[in-house]
């Protein structure tokens, strides 16, 4: 009887000290998770002693603890940065179209190798450069080789874009307008080699993926954020968020078009 007290006894005891461990490293993890929001807090008010932005929001998410914070304002005339305030992210959304890229090579629809040309319905000879043709990578690395950034009418859109003339109307350019648009394209460097920041990458990447899941690029994008719980973040629909969306400001510090 005495060994089963003293077995007890120390398993209590042990009990009780991996109890005292276990708070105690989260005391110490709960701690570092502070200071670096201390950090970060003192990052975001640097970036506006600069003067390169106006507001911003920042959100950390480590270990199971969150972290948000407002910094800056938008401005005197309109509506105060809060949880409901809406920021386009802009090309941020390219981070979106390679996650879901990720996800469609787990799910076997999609080969990173693989040439994009099995993709596309029609002739598209002009996509490669000495028999090395664009690859689902390429696009999603920006290192297609293309001779030019975009397609004419391409370049066009966008700029009509950034300057806000889309802000209320709908814009006359479709994916079978860009496909076609992409047959007159010349890929003058070898794909992969070649490095160019550009939009023709991901337009084509959600074309494809539209493809492989046989769904609307909406309603992908849609089905990914509510399996990643982000029931905030939305594609922009002017009528619908106007009222919530902050102002963005140019170089010259007057108010940017919305795009």
């Amino acid at each position: 009887m005495k060994q089963i007290k003293l077995i007890i006894i120390c398993l209590l005891i042990f009990s009780c000290n991996n109890s005292n461990e276990t708070k105690e490293k989260e005391r110490k993890a709960s701690n570092t998770f502070t200071d670096f929001t201390k950090v970060v807090d003192g990052y975001a008010e640097a970036i506006l002693q600069n003067g390169n932005v106006n507001s911003f929001a920042l959100a950390v998410y480590k270990n199971g603890e969150a972290y948000h914070n407002y910094y800056g304002e938008i401005d005197k005339n309109t509506i105060d940065i809060n949880d409901s305030l809406l920021f386009e992210i802009a090309s941020i959304t390219k981070t979106f179209t390679g996650s879901l890229v990720a996800k469609a090579v787990l799910d076997g629809k999609i080969n990173l190798d693989d040439d994009i040309r099995k993709y596309l319905k029609g002739d598209y000879s002009n996509l490669e450069f000495e028999n090395t043709p664009i690859t689902i990578k390429n696009l999603l690395t920006h290192t297609l080789g293309l001779k030019n950034k975009h397609p004419k009418r391409f370049s066009e859109i966008n700029d009509k874009i950034s300057e806000g003339y889309y802000k209320n109307k709908k814009i006359n350019y479709t994916f079978k307008d860009f496909l076609e648009d992409l047959k007159k394209m010349k890929v003058d460097k070898k794909p992969g080699t070649f490095f160019e920041y550009n939009s023709v990458g991901p337009e084509l990447m959600a074309y494809i993926l539209q493809n492989v899941y046989q769904k609307n690029y909406n309603e992908i994008i849609y089905e990914f954020l509510k399996e990643l719980n982000m029931n905030d973040t939305y594609l922009m629909d002017f009528e619908k968020h106007k009222n919530n969306l902050a102002n963005g400001f140019n170089e010259e510090n007057n108010i940017a078009p919305i795009y």
